[in-house]
């Protein structure tokens, strides 16, 4: 490996952590820290195969969590209104 090419890989992954860290302080703001912590997992995914893991994760995880919402939401309405 060149040096350019580790120096690079360096950057890669510190800024890959750097803005996954940021996203994870954005939780306790009213901002889309959704979108930054996907960022940073992004940039870390193209050198460690658990951040690819989880980036793929996470469309599943946020379809099973809308199918969840609806169906308890349709239950809340149907005993609302008997």
């Amino acid at each position: 490996m060149s040096t350019a090419s580790a120096a690079r890989r360096t950057l890669l992954v510190a800024t890959g952590w750097a803005v996954l860290a940021a996203g994870v302080a954005l939780l306790v703001l009213p901002v889309p820290a959704s979108l930054v912590i996907a960022l940073g997992l992004a940039l870390l995914a193209t050198e460690y195969r658990w951040a690819s893991r989880l980036l793929a994760w996470i469309p599943r995880a946020k379809d099973a969590s809308i199918r969840l919402l609806a169906h308890a939401w349709r239950r809340t309405v149907a005993r609302a209104g008997r």
